[in-house]
């Protein structure tokens, strides 16, 4: 038996509120893995002609308004204040 299998056969073992733990010990891992992945990326430049394209769209008149798409208006308030970020020059 190799370690993973060894491991995925330990949670399957576990009572349901250990493994919610390590459920949620394992998803905070994959998001900080993932944070760092996006910072990396950003940093050597991965997303640069990506965001000259969007910033060329919304400048151009080319993107639609999301706010009707959120319910909530904490969110709308929050992707409006992201829509004026990227207005900025």
């Amino acid at each position: 038996m190799n370690t993973f299998q060894e491991i995925t056969s330990a949670i399957r073992r576990l009572p349901r509120k250990d493994f919610y733990r390590v459920a949620k010990w394992v998803q905070k891992r994959f998001n900080d893995e993932w944070d760092k992945e996006m910072a990396e990326d950003a940093k050597a430049g991965r997303f640069d002609k990506l965001a000259a394209k969007a910033l060329a769209d919304l400048r151009a008149g080319k993107t639609t308004d999301m706010a009707h798409l959120f319910r909530s208006p904490k969110n709308a308030r929050r992707l409006l204040a992201a829509k004026a970020d990227l207005e900025r020059p």
